[in-house]
């Protein structure tokens, strides 16, 4: 699946916002109507084209779907060409990865995270975090970061289903189980799943890359 890139600029989408400090929902809808998408491949660079497209739009914001490289790709162009291009990013941006690419030219990237921050002070406050940085420090001495994070949620996940399927899961059984593990509970972080109910989270945060790469509310 291509992800996508949003213009949203001057005189395109959200033009309104530059006398509208809120805009409606009808005004939000009408706005991204009128973006300008730009498909890139994933894993692959952004080529020039797609590039000037974004450019010539001067937008506000580029809101990206994609993976850290091609919004790597995109800021990289822009800073060469004089011209900085504000983002704003799902968590599949993959943040850490964002930063340490680009460093500075990320910084004032939005990105709407979706798990709590792998910060030092969530150590202490949130035993899940504790949990999965120390798991992660004595397999290989890495640092936790947004990513791993969200591989270990996910992990617990994955073994509670496990669990629920019995001691010879099948992929069908294993698909039964997770739509059954209700309110998971995981030290600070839950989950919830049901037949119906397969993301197992509504939780977001919004955050903006700021000195040090570091991700603050």
């Amino acid at each position: 699946m291509a992800a996508v890139a949003l213009a949203i600029g001057a005189g395109g989408a959200l033009s309104k916002i530059e006398t509208t400090p809120l805009l409606t929902v009808d005004d939000t809808l009408q706005a991204l109507k009128r973006a300008q998408g730009v498909a890139v491949k994933r894993g692959a660079p952004v080529d020039a084209a797609a590039i000037d497209a974004l450019l010539k739009a001067a937008p506000h914001y580029v809101l990206a779907t994609t993976q850290y490289g091609a919004v790597r790709d995109v800021l990289k162009a822009a800073n060469d060409k004089g011209t900085p291009m504000p983002v704003a990013a799902l968590s599949f941006v993959n943040p850490d990865e964002l930063a340490e690419s680009v460093g500075p030219l990320a910084r004032g990237t939005m990105v709407a995270q979706v798990i709590p921050s792998p910060r030092a002070a969530n150590q202490v406050s949130i035993p899940l975090v504790k949990e999965c940085a120390d798991a992660l420090h004595a397999l290989n001495g890495a640092k936790l970061n947004y990513t791993s994070l969200e591989s270990c949620i996910a992990a617990h996940a994955l073994v509670a289903a496990l669990k629920k399927a019995g001691p010879q899961p099948t992929r069908e059984g294993i698909l039964q189980a997770m739509g059954s593990l209700g309110r998971l509970e995981l030290g600070g972080y839950s989950l919830q799943f049901s037949p119906a109910r397969h993301h197992g989270s509504s939780w977001v945060e919004l955050t903006m890359l700021s000195r040090g790469n570091r991700f603050v509310q």
